[in-house]
């Protein structure tokens, strides 16, 4: 596999590369810290992996594996191109007495790109070149696709020539970048198959000369097998059984693959049609230039209520955080599928309007309050007549927790009322395997009585996964249970249990609120005026509810493109509350919020917290959006109200470089002299002088806007403490300034968006030439995702700064002379303390 190098640098110097190699290293630094302290290696036996991460109950009893299928197979230095087609060969041999229907099939990719797997998204993100690509069970892919995607493969293999560049070996002196290269390819793989089929895992295999290795990754970590000899009966055995396992899994529908999503599934042609039919006259407007192919229905259980879930169809995506390692946080637009309700009042609901909503799914920090928390509090303080600026939560919960309980239920043989049946038990896997030594019952993910406290009940306990990896007692109803998959537990088993924190619980939501992305206005009046209900909203959830948002970006504020029903007009509204604070009660009614230091926040986000606990959290918020005082390190500062307030600035800052014609040298490049990505000595200077500009940014044809960003600017300039008597930002500062500028009448009405055209960086060879004078390339707009520091940095995805070209469109197999517009078709989506750390020392 090759990485484009038409992708993202890191935010450091790449303009003026002495060579495509030197480029080459910049473009992948962001991925060195994406891997860094995530990639392990198992350190156990290959049987005992495979039992513990790819569960499956159905036992392989094909004959032993003849080991003169790779007798005739002998890679050789330098050629390692030769050998996939041989490759192929002995994994079909190995999978061909597999039922017809289970029975993968393998396709030689290796000189073709993949791009990312959503066409308006794509140009943000690496295009890979995997080496072999793996079908879903009981496909068969032809000899040849003409600009394939990732739509029909359901894992991917990468291959070098030799066993000395196995990745997960600890490399000698000088050797560690050539390693994480190696492991990027196959986190990037890994990457694009999640997003593309809502996998909550997704395997690849390494083959490196005559060694295989299993790479199991999830959304906290990665964790390697040990090694396969594939000279060897046994390790040729050990692969198949592996392959047996992977298109066998526990749970799922035909065509399902172990690290699958059982609350997902593809769109049919029924439901495409009803989805028409049910958007009626919106249908043209709402599905035009909406690729169904990337569409799915999900389930959603609200919380509390594990009985009966609602079903959602989410057609269109609206944002993603292209991370691996992180929240992955979708935002889709989608439609409640009503065509189960069997109420009396069926048919005539079904003539109402259809209601667009907003569906999220993200994975969640563990140890950090669940976001429907702070959805409750809103709603329960909040009176309706004063909602501005902020969505209302309709749906869902955290699908993990519920998981857990469903695992427990099934542990200790007691009744699950779900709607999706109890978890199945079976005899402990690999009974037939000689020598097979039984691995330790598995761990908890979270008790029952964490889980219960955490969602149910009492903020105070969190969502705090057990510290350790006890087996839980024997019981007469456990046989084998798999562990659970809507929450990870990789980190524990690949790292020890003191890293339980870096554990992620996966969160599904619908919000009543239908927007559109700030880099999307359709006039700058309508891009304020969000900004500005977006602060209001921010306000709102302060001085009422005592939660503090503390990841205000460009990513988690939407303008509102349909009335909330019920409330004032919000032209936009502030989401995302995965890093947000809570106080342990509401504030006293009218008490003037202007700071939170005197309030009390509940556990690990108190203010005065213990930094014991403190030190395990990503530092939050957006780096590119961060107030200068929050990323000086000089400065010794808690997260307050004027540092968001200073985030809507930087926000505003952000959209008006991006996408308004300005004065600024640097046109659409401006960014780059303003912000720049997880270094604060290069991004404090910047941000500093930014407001002290010598000639002020004017946007052209716009007095209004440039009157606004003027005045902004020098309330921003006499805030930072480096002063000597430093006025700090408060709401009412703010706003007055916002609704002064929006009182003006000389706003111009034809004003949208500019489309961001990101430059291109090298092109065989070449240099860029698009702006000699751009010293530093940053991040595109997937860095607008809500993120925060180290785990969470906005789309931290080293892809993202210059690929002009498209993904082509999903048509089937072949999706040459295929245009824009409509497109509605759809396509099939369908432990240890030996443990070894390959990419560097976990840090907290």
């Amino acid at each position: 596999m090759s990485i484009s190098t038409a992708s993202v640098c890191s935010d450091r110097s790449c303009t003026t590369p002495s060579s495509s190699d030197s480029l080459r290293e910049n473009q992948l630094d962001g991925w060195y810290g994406e891997i860094h302290g995530k990639v392990h290696t198992y350190g156990q036996s290959v049987e005992e992996y495979l039992a513990a991460f790819v569960p499956s109950r159905a036992l392989c009893t094909l004959p032993d594996v003849d080991k003169q299928i790779s007798d005739s197979w002998e890679p050789v230095k330098g050629k390692e191109r030769v050998y996939y087609d041989p490759l192929v060969t002995i994994l079909t041999e190995l999978v061909s007495g597999f039922p017809a229907h289970k029975r993968p099939s393998f396709y030689n990719a290796h000189d073709q790109p993949f791009y990312f797997p959503f066409q308006e998204l794509a140009h943000r993100h690496h295009s890979a070149k995997p080496d072999i690509a793996v079908s879903f069970p009981g496909e068969t892919l032809p000899a040849r696709i003409n600009q394939p995607n990732w739509a029909p493969f359901a894992m991917v293999i990468e291959a070098k020539d030799v066993t000395s560049k196995d990745p997960f070996n600890k490399p000698n002196r000088g050797e560690s970048k050539e390693r994480e290269k190696t492991i990027i390819q196959l986190a990037v793989n890994a990457r694009n198959l999640m997003f593309a089929h809502g996998f909550l895992a997704a395997f690849t295999i390494g083959i490196y000369g005559n060694v295989a290795r299993i790479a199991r990754f999830d959304r906290a970590c990665a964790v390697a097998s040990p090694p396969l000899d594939l000279k060897s009966a046994e390790g040729l055995k050990m692969l198949r059984e592996f392959l047996w396992r992977f298109v066998h899994p526990w749970e799922g529908i035909r065509g399902s693959v172990v690290g699958c999503d059982t609350t997902i599934r593809k769109l049919t042609p029924a439901d495409e049609e009803w989805l028409v039919g049910r958007l009626g006259e919106q249908a043209t407007e709402t599905l035009n230039g909406v690729d169904l192919n990337d569409g799915r229905c999900v389930k959603v259980w609200d919380e509390g209520k594990d009985g009966r879930s609602k079903t959602f169809m989410l057609f269109k995506l609206l944002d993603v955080n292209g991370r691996l390692f992180s929240r992955a946080t979708m935002v889709w637009l989608g439609l409640e599928d009503t065509r189960e309700e069997t109420t009396v009042d069926c048919a005539h609901e079904v003539e109402k309007p259809a209601e667009l909503c907003v569906v999220k799914d993200a994975w969640r920090q563990v140890i950090r309050t669940p976001e429907q928390k702070f959805y409750q509090r809103l709603k329960e303080t909040i009176p309706e007549d004063e909602w501005i600026g902020l969505p209302q939560l309709l749906h869902g919960g955290d699908l993990g927790a519920r998981e857990v309980r469903r695992w427990e239920a099934a542990r200790e043989g007691m009744i699950w009322a779900g709607d999706d049946g109890p978890l199945v038990t079976c005899p402990t896997p690999f009974s037939a395997v000689p020598n097979f030594r039984k691995p330790a019952v598995v761990p908890l993910a979270v008790s029952t009585q964490d889980c219960a406290s955490a969602t149910l009940g009492n903020l105070g306990d969190g969502d705090n996964a057990p510290t350790d990896l006890a087996a839980p007692e024997a019981s007469d109803h456990l046989e084998y249970l798999p562990l659970p998959t809507h929450q990870t537990w990789s980190c524990r088993l690949g790292l020890g249990a003191g890293f339980h924190f870096r554990e992620r619980s996966h969160m599904r939501f619908v919000v009543n609120v239908v927007g559109r992305p700030l880099s999307r206005f359709r006039n700058t009046k309508e891009l304020v005026l969000a900004i500005r209900d977006a602060i209001k909203g921010h306000r709102l959830a302060i001085s009422l509810g005592g939660v503090l948002h503390k990841d205000v970006s460009s990513g988690n504020i939407l303008i509102v493109d349909r009335p909330l029903p019920g409330v004032q007009q919000s032209y936009g509204v502030l989401h995302d509350y995965d890093y947000s604070a809570m106080t342990l009660a509401p504030p006293a009614k009218g008490f003037p919020i202007e700071s939170v230091a005197s309030l009390d926040f509940y556990p690990l986000e108190s203010i005065s917290g213990d930094q014991g606990d403190l030190s395990r959290k990503e530092r939050t918020g957006t780096y590119y959006f961060m107030a200068v005082e929050l990323i000086d390190k000089d400065i010794l500062v808690h997260h307050d109200v004027n540092h968001d307030l200073e985030s809507f600035y930087w926000v505003l800052i952000w959209i008006v470089l991006r996408h308004t014609s300005h004065n600024h040298p640097d046109g659409s490049l401006a960014c780059d002299s303003v912000f720049s990505f997880g270094e604060d000595p290069f991004s404090l200077p910047k941000k500093q002088l930014f407001p002290s500009r010598r000639v002020p940014l004017e946007v052209i044809g716009n007095p209004p806007l440039t009157k606004l960003i003027a005045e902004l600017n020098k309330h921003v300039r006499i805030s930072h403490r480096f002063l000597d008597d430093p006025v700090p930002l408060t709401y009412d500062m703010v706003l007055s300034v916002f609704d002064e500028a929006l009182n003006s009448d000389e706003w111009p009405s034809d004003d949208a968006a500019l489309r961001f055209v990101l430059p291109a960086l090298v092109t065989n060879g070449k240099r860029n030439t698009a702006k000699a004078k751009n010293k530093r390339l940053f991040f595109d707009e997937g860095a607008e995702t809500g993120s925060s520091l180290n785990s969470e940095t906005a789309d931290l995805d080293p892809t993202t700064a210059g690929v002009s070209a498209k993904r082509p469109r999903k048509q089937g197999y072949d999706t040459s002379g295929v245009s824009g517009g409509k497109s509605w078709r759809s396509v099939a989506l369908p432990r240890s303390s030996n443990a070894v750390d390959i990419t560097g020392q976990a840090s907290g």
